[in-house]
Formats: C-alpha cells, sequence, structure tokens
C-alpha cells in the first residue's frame, strides 16, 4: 500500500469547505473516486481547482436532449 502524504492545514481547510457546500462526500466504500488538483490561473499567482470527474460521467446516464432558441426566436417574441 502507499504510503499517505502528509495533509497540510489548507488542503484540509479546502476539502471541509468542498464538504459543506455538498461537492465532496466521504465513503469507505466510494463506486466512483474524483482526482483532485490545481493549475496555475493565465496572469496571476491564484490557483484554479480541477476536479477531475470524467470517471464520474462515464457512470451517469445521458440527459435528455433539447433545443435552445436562436436569436431569431429571441427576436420574433411578442411581450
Amino acid at each position: 500500500f502507499p504510503h499517505p502524504r502528509p495533509v497540510d492545514a489548507q488542503y484540509l481547510q479546502l476539502v471541509r469547505s468542498l464538504a459543506a457546500v455538498g461537492l465532496v462526500h466521504f465513503s469507505t466504500s466510494a463506486r466512483c473516486v474524483s482526482k483532485v488538483f490545481t493549475v496555475p490561473k493565465t496572469g496571476s499567482h491564484k490557483l484554479r481547482l480541477i476536479l477531475d470527474s470524467r470517471h464520474l460521467n462515464k457512470r451517469t446516464a445521458v440527459p435528455p436532449s433539447f433545443a435552445l432558441p436562436s436569436p431569431d426566436d429571441l427576436a420574433a417574441l411578442e411581450m
């Protein structure tokens, strides 16, 4: 088994924040695990949080399709 890496205070705060708003859930028997990482924002010293949910997306049902209105449809609206 890989040795767990130490968890720093900022990472712990991030995970708690994500859990508080329902973006992550804790389980001892997860059916799907998403990777979390950061990349630098362009032109900034800030980091962009990336949740890699590709495995989860493969397990979900395809939503029904629908047609979005075109600019012509919006222009034809009468109020």
